[in-house]
């Protein structure tokens, strides 16, 4: 028979590959997930730490009007697979707090839309602001004014004057829908004002985060853990058996 040491030794490494995977699990639902650094409560702003919310449970639908008569002539949806990271300044005790997107990435292959970095970091920063509610100090007023590149077919387009995203919140990392003001935005291929043509006007814009309210989790560490889950059942079964 096994001695009790070797019994336990056993069970050492499925719970310490288990536990591992846990932990990586949480780590990467707090980051992103609704709610989980600040709010929902009342006056949640003048409270909230800085920090830096990275949410890949993201999309985004544009209404582009590619012959400018002003109506939207194609309408592209970015799927649920994109990122956007956004930066929280110290409310300092305030009733709002500065924000900017560092990174928004979505590609199908064909489109791609990013704001932040840009090709070379040649467009402008998107900063923003979240401003509590007059009102009801438990909703924040969020707003990006967003300088983006978008990739097609034909060519690289730009806004070269910003354009504002607003959307209601409760807490951070936000759960929203932000879409955009004003409602006819001229696109160019030149990100530079005054230079350039104009080939394009964005129409509408939907930024939606954590939209659904499904935790932003890795399909990678589920996978990974459901794996370990397994393999740890087979390791329990096989200690069982040397008893």
């Amino acid at each position: 028979m096994k001695s009790l040491k070797s019994k336990t030794a056993f069970w050492v490494l499925p719970l310490m590959l288990v536990t591992w995977a846990m932990v990586g699990l949480s780590s990467a639902r707090a980051n992103g997930e609704p709610c989980s650094k600040c709010g929902p409560s009342q006056s949640w702003i003048p409270v909230c730490s800085p920090g830096v919310d990275s949410i890949s449970k993201t999309s985004v639908v544009l209404g582009i009007d590619f012959d400018l008569d002003g109506n939207v002539d194609q309408e592209i949806t970015l799927g649920s697979r994109g990122l956007f990271i956004m930066e929280r300044s110290d409310p300092g005790g305030t009733a709002s707090m500065g924000t900017e997107i560092l990174e928004m990435c979505y590609g199908d292959g064909e489109y791609q839309l990013i704001a932040g970095l840009g090709q070379g970091g040649i467009i402008e920063p998107s900063t923003g602001s979240i401003v509590e509610d007059t009102s009801n100090a438990s909703i924040g007023h969020s707003a990006f004014t967003v300088y983006f590149e978008l990739t097609t077919p034909s060519g690289i387009l730009y806004n070269q004057d910003y354009f504002i995203i607003v959307d209601l919140i409760t807490c951070v990392p936000p759960r929203a829908c932000y879409q955009n003001y004003p409602s006819c935005l001229a696109l160019y291929d030149n990100p530079e004002p005054g230079q350039g043509t104009h080939v394009a006007n964005l129409i509408t814009m939907k930024l939606c985060v954590n939209s659904s309210g499904i935790p932003s989790v890795s399909y990678w560490g589920l996978a990974t853990l459901i794996i370990l889950l397994l393999g740890s059942g087979w390791w329990v079964f096989r200690a069982r058996s040397a008893g």
